[in-house]
């Protein structure tokens, strides 16, 4: 999901949203709101716990695997 940069008229305030394109469309029905042009972003998906998971699998799978090659090694 992309972010967007809004400014409110009223209050000259400007701030930025994550939202899909059919929230952003009906963000804008609110006539005091305008988009700012800014740089295309993009949110980052996966949550640090996400990612903690994921680590914590690998390095298991990683344990694992020097466990079964020190047992076939011994011959």
């Amino acid at each position: 999901m992309p972010f967007y940069k809004f400014k409110n008229k009223k209050t000259g305030r400007t701030f930025e949203k994550l939202l899909t394109f059919e929230e952003h469309d009906r963000y804008l029905e609110n006539k005091d709101l305008v988009q700012v042009p800014t740089a295309f972003k993009i949110a980052n998906l996966i949550s640090s716990n996400e990612n903690k998971v994921r680590e914590q699998l690998w390095n298991t799978a990683q344990a694992g695997k020097k466990q079964s090659n020190w047992k076939d090694n011994r011959g």
